[in-house]
């Protein structure tokens, strides 16, 4: 039998992270210091991101969107807000922290991200944060989408659940959030395990890969793919986070058609939470003539 728990164990579990992520910048800083790294996005400036890189990308996630009504497979009426576009700089740099292993580049990608979730928690604030539609008193949980199975043996971490604790740290710039309540992120969302979908799934991508499914290939493959759940012994236990009624917003690296945000969204709904709305640090599509931001200079995640 699943039993409720509540959501103090993520605020114990952020103090925690809190000193973890503090030690790590420090060892991070000490490397550094010992074996310098190239830029990450230019490869010959210095530091995880040059000075010249780092304003173009802070140039291209200066101004957050809305990019809901260009996602075929997110609903346009509930907000979902991308810091800039998936191109150039911007997405060479969140390609070299997915899958290059430049983990030091959190920080740079962590502020961008948190422009966009301030963004979002303005435009939520006012309507969907009353205390007759919320649990009085709580700030929205902020949810991660999880990685599959495979990419997260690959990396060995999950790129949204390393942003969004780095977007809402206290010195993020978004302490100011309802009430006065701390973000909490809450990382409940797991990938539902199917071995004979896994499988077929794994010769689709061999023989096309992610990049060359279509919307509704995409729509397919995230359909009842993700669950409700808790990690490690507690999930073990049949332990279930008490979503009931709180507001959530989903937290993901790129949006290209909405289907995973969409899936992500019925999981949390289905165990009781109630997504406000979504952050991506970059979308494939932007509102406008090019909604399509692919092009012959931009790279791609193979």
């Amino acid at each position: 039998m699943d039993r409720g728990c509540g959501m103090g164990t993520w605020r114990d579990r952020r103090t925690y992270d809190a000193a973890a992520s503090a030690v790590a910048g420090t060892l991070a800083d000490a490397v550094e210091v010992v074996i310098p790294q190239p830029c990450a996005v230019c490869a010959s400036g210095r530091g995880p991101v040059c000075r010249v890189c780092r304003a173009l990308v802070h140039r291209w996630s200066a101004y957050p969107v809305n990019v809901a009504p260009v996602l075929p497979h997110w609903p346009s009426d509930r907000i979902c807000i991308a810091s800039g576009p998936y191109r150039h700089e911007f997405a060479r740099l969140i390609l070299a922290f997915k899958n290059g292993g430049r983990l030091d580049t959190a920080p740079v990608l962590g502020r961008a991200l948190g422009r966009g979730l301030a963004a979002l928690l303005r435009d939520v604030e006012g309507q969907e944060m009353q205390p007759s539609r919320s649990r009085a008193g709580h700030a929205p949980v902020i949810i991660p989408v999880p990685s599959s199975a495979r990419a997260f043996r690959r990396r060995g971490f999950v790129p949204s659940e390393v942003l969004a604790r780095r977007a809402t740290a206290p010195r993020s710039g978004l302490g100011a959030v309802p009430r006065n309540a701390r973000l909490q992120v809450a990382p409940v969302l797991m990938a539902r395990r199917r071995p004979m979908r896994s499988v077929l799934d794994s010769r689709v991508r061999r023989a096309v890969g992610q990049k060359g499914l279509n919307a509704r290939q995409r729509s397919a493959r995230a359909a009842s793919s993700m669950t409700i759940g808790m990690p490690g012994l507690a999930g073990v236990m049949g332990l279930r986070p008490d979503l009931d009624n709180r507001p959530c917003i989903l937290v993901d690296d790129v949006a290209t058609t909405g289907s995973t945000l969409r899936e992500s969204v019925r999981a949390v709904e289905d165990a009781g939470g109630r997504v406000v709305g979504a952050a991506v640090l970059a979308s494939v599509r932007l509102p406008g003539k090019n909604c399509s931001m692919f092009s012959e200079s931009h790279p791609t995640d193979g």
